[in-house]
This record gives C-alpha cells, structure tokens and sequence, in this order.
C-alpha cells in the first residue's frame, strides 16, 4: 500500500489570518487559498503530504488560526458541524488537548464521587471549547467580509471602510471576549482551591475571579505557591511595557462591555483592508480590525478621525489578538491541570454502556 492510500481521506479548510482561508480537498496534493468557499482562487500552495498542509502554508507566510476537518458528506450538506481544532505555531492543537485534560479530570473525579472538582473541571473544558469555538466564528465573520469585497470588485491596496458585514464582526469579537474571561475566571477558581489553597471568599464577594486572585496575590502576608505566584503576578501586571497577557485581556474585555464597542473604542473609524506580500503567491488581500492602543494599561478613547492608519504595532489586529489569547489561556490550564487533585481518565464506551437505538460501528 503507497503512502497516498493510506492517507486519511479528509478534506480540510485552514482558517488564516485577515480572513483568508486555505481548502485542500482530499486526494489532491495542492491547497487553494481565497476569501472563502466559492469564491475566486486567489492563489494555490503545493500539499506533498497530508501531514504538510500546516507546515505548507506557514511556509508561504500565513498564520494558521485553525483548521476545519470534512470527513463525511453530512459535514459538507451542513447537517453536521466540521471538525474543528484552534492552532498554536509548534505545540500543534494545544486547546483540544487542553479541553481533552480537563474532561477527562472531570470524568474521573465524578467516577470518584467528587462533583465538586468534577464540576468546576467540567466547566474549564467547556469554557475553553466554547472560546475555541467563538474563534472560529470570528475567523468566519472576517472571511464573509472579505469576500464580500472581492465578490464587489472593491479590493484595494489600502482602504479604510465599513459595510454591511461590519457588525457581525464586532458582534464575534464581542462575544470571543466575554467567553475568554469567562473561562479565565473558571480558571482561577481552580487556582484558588488547588493550587493556593485559599478557602475564604474575597470580601464582599461569594466566589472569586482573576482580578480578585491577582489582587489577593499582591499581598505580601498571603502565604502562596511562590512559582504560580509568578506566572500570575507577571501575566496580570499592568505597568510592565508591554502590560502582561492577563491585564491586556481584562482591560480590552471591560473596555468593551462597559465602555465602548470596539468599533467606537477604536481611532480608525473603520474596518482596514490592505494587501500583504505572500512570497511566490504575490500579494494578497487582508482585513484588519484594530484594537486601541494601550497606554499605561487603559485602551486609549477614540480621537473621532475617521481615516487614522493605525498601527499594528500598538493596534493589533482584533482576531490575531484573540487567537493569541485563547493559547495563552489553554496553556495557562494545562499547567495548572498538573495540580489537579485526579489524574486524566479516558472515557471507553462498551457495549454495556449503550442504551437505546445507537450503534457502534469499529473501523
């Protein structure tokens, strides 16, 4: 049997950054990169192996947020969901293993009749699946936007605009933000219990949260887990240059649920389309959707000009941004699964277990 037919017969589409996608279909040794599904090829990548698809487009430039996996027709007619796993350059899919630890805890301390860790794990693996999950939705709203510009021939080589299409990105950008501090938050309930072992609630407070857990660090009379005291005093530090991963989160998701909505936060008055140099494919378009700068920590009030050219530099891009922060927190919570009190346990369904009409099909 040759390599080829061993190979698994998957199509997949890689979600790249800008809004760009990459479809490599199943038996073909090429990638075609474009706005989107049915829209004009804007260039093609060679795939020699199925195992290169990644490593294929990294090496043409792209970041690859994610990768969606067809592997049946009901995935592609939509009567079910892709598979879909987030990307983290070098560690591979990172937030499924993440979410694999945890569910797993969950399953052996409810196997050992502790509903309470089996609970509070059970909602880290949710919350981390449900941020994964918002990132493809994102991924997606920047990919319907783009190719809503290529489809209207309105591609240029910089434009500042707003469309149609505007306000589901925002809505996608909102929505990744309330879910990642969501599940940070769940994560530093663990932290509290497992790891610092604090047993009374912050004041005025029933249950805590990152800020509060930071804060509680802070103080020099709090016995704490001097590594873990750390990690975390460094990633939530506000007046670092650049603020640490954990204070740029908190003060972009508060910015933007009691503030301002990004598209009013923002100096630029509008979504940014440019073009950027992809090696042998030549340039290609990209969206940009800017994140205020950060000064002193605060994300900086809009100036009301609405044609400034922001700077990535101090402006990221919104999705780019989200991608990095959903792998910051995944690996955040592998490390801190290492002190969980139960070790992984991997759920193996027999016949036993099945109840009703469903079958079991081994390959």
């Amino acid at each position: 049997m040759s390599a080829e037919e061993r190979e698994p017969y998957v199509s997949r589409l890689a979600r790249l950054q800008g809004g760009l996608v990459a479809v490599h279909n199943a038996g073909t040794q090429v990638a075609h990169v474009s706005t989107g599904l049915q829209a004009p090829v804007l260039g093609e990548v060679e795939v020699p192996a199925y195992g290169a698809f990644v490593r294929a487009l990294e090496n043409h430039g792209f970041r690859v947020l994610g990768v969606e996996f067809y592997e049946h027709a009901q995935q592609l007619n939509g009567v079910q969901p892709s598979n879909w796993r987030a990307f983290c350059p070098g560690m591979g899919w990172l937030v499924h293993d993440a979410i694999s630890d945890w569910a797993e805890r969950s399953t052996c301390a409810y196997q050992e009749g502790d509903r309470q860790f089996g609970t509070l794990a059970a909602h880290v693996a949710f919350g981390l699946r449900a941020a994964e999950e918002r990132l493809r939705q994102a991924a997606l709203s920047y990919s319907t936007q783009l190719r809503g510009r290529q489809l209207q021939q309105d591609l240029q080589r910089f434009a500042i605009f707003e469309d149609l299409n505007s306000l589901p990105v925002t809505l996608a950008i909102h929505a990744m933000f309330y879910d990642l501090a969501s599940v940070r938050d769940t994560i530093a309930q663990f932290l509290v219990r497992y790891v610092f072992q604090i047993e009374e609630p912050p004041k005025r407070q029933a249950t805590w949260d990152m800020a509060k857990l930071a804060e509680e660090l802070r103080s020099p009379h709090r016995p704490a887990n001097p590594e873990w005291r750390t990690i975390l005093l460094h990633a939530s530090d506000n007046r670092s240059s650049p603020p640490g991963w954990l204070a740029q989160l908190a003060r972009y998701r508060n910015q933007f649920m009691h503030n301002a909505p990004v598209h009013f936060a923002r100096r630029t008055k509008g979504a940014v389309q440019e073009m950027q140099a992809f090696g042998a494919l030549g340039d290609l378009p990209l969206l940009y959707h800017p994140l205020p700068p950060l000064s002193d920590g605060e994300p900086r009030t809009s100036t009301g000009e609405p044609c400034v050219r922001p700077r990535r530099s101090t402006e990221p891009d919104a999705l780019e941004y989200l991608s990095t922060a959903l792998l910051h927190l995944a690996s955040l919570s592998l490390g801190a699964s290492s002190k969980a009190p139960y070790e992984r346990m991997v759920l193996n369904l027999t016949d036993a277990d099945i109840i009703g009409p469903i079958r079991i099909i081994r390959r």
